[in-house]
């Protein structure tokens, strides 16, 4: 029952990105320092939360500095399915949405591996659609945990039916009756479970309360999806470890997104790496991003941040990035790669804890970075909640890329103290579709290998 809506949405190579058919990159060594200014796609947490609501508001949005990738360009995708009238300019990064108030098409859907729309959309959509939609997804994503924010939505009056496994994706939403009402989920599994709630609780027909269990994992993130909400509208309220959201409309806006501070990691850690200098120049330190954090733990490695008169952010490489020291990166764990790739560069073992949760993302990310950094020759003790990876000099080798953007990014930044190559690495345009055009115009030696044909 895959198999056609599968091929229906994926034959087509996605608009935004590019290079579909490269096989293989290969990184060079990198002999002397990297220095440049570049300007990062948009965020991606930030992009896929205001397509969302801009489609489920009253009027017309327009958004500036959208991400155009592939999980952007699914979810665009989706929502069109879904009735909304999206227009997107080609020659800049301006998307105008006319939003459908919660009055939804008939349709079925099919979101690609984008792990946010899965959580936010599902949710929108059970609690106030009107109409059936299933919802499809890449086989990687459909694996993934779905059940908490299931049950939860269920809770809430959700009517599900699954077309494969229980709890997970695929999945036929049936007409929402009477939404509402009390629910709990559990803090420590996602975020994006209790963000997916809050958004879709206004258009449920009745009160919603959402019931946190415990401490959230990232609760960065869902100040983020509280931000967003607030300029399309609405404000949930919140009383310790409760949200209350009474029913509310949302409404369109003009809506700004700053550069991704989880793409620009690999960027700034391109200077770390090098003993060079790099500028991002669309992000600010006070960003609400989680994952700016990075900037404190690059300072602890002994790198130089400043902020730049005319906007943005400038990090300067040491000669050689202090050792023996732990972070704790549960609040960026996002970024938590970056740190791995770079450790071997240190004067001492860096640790990395605090981060049980990356084993669920696009695959298991504590394991994936321990069996690269075995890979390439490096010690690297691998703990249940991150890794202690002690310094040395990987040896060139070619390495897998599970799939998974973030660690195809971060491997890039293993191969420029020996060189490395990268399979399958286009799985980069997920968040970032020019991520190895970018290295290139800073200087970075990359060779990229098509499928022969």
């Amino acid at each position: 029952m895959n198999t056609p809506i599968e091929s229906t949405f994926k034959s087509p190579v996605c608009a935004w990105t590019s290079n579909a058919d490269i096989e293989t990159v290969h990184i060079s060594a990198q002999q002397s320092p990297i220095n440049g200014e570049i300007s990062i796609p948009g965020s991606k947490s930030y992009t896929n939360r205001a397509l969302i609501l801009a489609a489920a508001a009253q009027g017309t949005s327009v958004i500036t500095g959208a991400l155009r990738s592939e999980d952007s360009y699914w979810c665009i995708e989706a929502l069109r399915l879904l009735g909304a009238v999206i227009d997107v300019a080609m020659d800049s990064e301006q998307i105008t949405i006319e939003g459908r108030a919660g009055h939804w098409q008939p349709a079925e859907i099919y979101i690609g591996s984008a792990g946010t729309t899965a959580r936010f959309l599902t949710s929108v959509l059970a609690l106030s659609t009107q109409v059936p939609i299933v919802v499809r997804a890449s086989a990687q994503l459909s694996g993934r945990p779905m059940a908490p924010l299931l049950v939860a939505l269920a809770q809430l009056g959700a009517r599900f039916e699954y077309l494969g496994a229980q709890h997970a994706l695929p999945l036929r939403i049936l007409p929402a009756v009477n939404t509402g009402g009390e629910t709990n989920i559990a803090g420590h599994l996602s975020s994006q479970f209790l963000s997916g709630l809050l958004m879709a609780a206004p258009l449920a027909h009745k009160a919603v309360s959402i019931c946190v269990d415990g401490d959230i994992v990232q609760e960065d993130y869902v100040a983020m999806t509280i931000a967003t909400m607030r300029e399309f509208g609405v404000e949930p309220h919140q009383h310790e470890n409760t949200y209350i959201i009474a029913p509310n409309a949302y409404t369109s806006a003009d809506y700004a997104i700053e550069a991704d501070a989880s793409t620009a990691s690999y960027f700034f850690g391109l200077a770390a790496a090098t003993g060079g200098q790099i500028q991002v120049a669309n992000l600010g330190r006070n960003s609400q991003q989680p994952d700016i954090q990075v900037l404190s733990i690059f300072e602890q490695l002994g790198c130089q941040v400043s902020l730049v008169p005319s906007g943005g952010v400038r990090l300067t490489g040491p000669q050689q990035l202090i050792g023996d020291q732990s972070f704790d990166m549960n609040h960026c764990s996002d970024v938590a790669l970056t740190i791995a790739a770079l450790a071997p560069r240190a004067t001492g073992s860096i640790a990395i804890t605090n981060i049980t949760h990356i084993r669920n993302h696009e695959c298991d990310r504590i394991d994936a970075m321990t069996q690269s950094l075995q890979t390439v020759g490096i010690s690297v003790e691998a703990l249940e909640d991150g890794w202690r990876i002690e310094p040395g000099a990987p040896k060139s080798t070619t390495l897998e890329t599970y799939d998974d953007h973030r660690m195809a990014m971060s491997l890039s930044l293993l191969g420029l103290q020996s060189g490395v190559t990268l399979k399958k690495p286009m799985c980069v345009s997920k968040t970032c579709p020019d991520f190895f055009t970018m290295l290139t115009s800073l200087g970075v030696e990359v060779v990229l290998s098509k499928l022969n044909i």
